[in-house]
């Protein structure tokens, strides 16, 4: 199965469709995937969304630069400062609790927002669940479809490697 097929199997063509857009390799070929559908009109409505943790001195440098990508091809784009206390543990929960509360305020009944999790992420995260003791219910990974608020989080990806996703890059000339 194609990356292009995993992506339209898995969208809505008629509800809004955001992507979760970090700047780095997984999402930006998750964003340009999409642009293709919504310029062939497979999809009739696309944003990017880009969360700055203001977790690394590079974070500015990260927002503006998918704010360019997004500029240079012609994706409408919003981006969001979110506010981790490095004082307190868990700073990647912290900044994952804010996301997903930034993508449920997004989201209309029926409304996607896709991440570009893939099988490598799968299997961290079930290795980090079970390091810190998850019951059996923890083992299964992540979901390629959940409900968030009145929509929905879609995970097109989860049966692609990072390899099929650095190859992709390479084939579209991507930054």
């Amino acid at each position: 199965m194609s990356i292009s097929t995993n992506l339209l199997n898995a969208l809505s063509t008629e509800n809004r469709i955001f992507v979760a857009f970090s700047g780095g390799l997984d999402s930006t070929a998750l964003l340009f995937l999409c642009n293709k559908a919504f310029k062939q009109k497979k999809i009739k409505s696309l944003k990017a969304i880009h969360i700055n943790h203001n977790l690394s001195k590079n974070s500015d440098s990260w927002q503006q630069h998918c704010e360019n990508f997004c500029r240079s091809n012609n994706i409408e784009f919003e981006s969001f400062m979110v506010k981790v206390s490095k004082d307190r543990s868990s700073i990647e929960s912290q900044a994952r609790q804010a996301r997903y509360r930034i993508f449920e305020s997004l989201l209309n009944k029926n409304d996607q927002i896709l991440l570009a999790h893939h099988k490598e992420d799968v299997f961290e995260t079930i290795l980090l669940r079970l390091f810190r003791g998850t019951g059996v219910d923890g083992l299964c990974g992540l979901n390629e479809k959940r409900s968030l608020g009145k929509g929905e989080i879609i995970r097109p990806f989860l049966n692609l490697s990072k390899s099929d996703l650095k190859i992709y890059i390479n084939e579209n000339d991507l930054p």
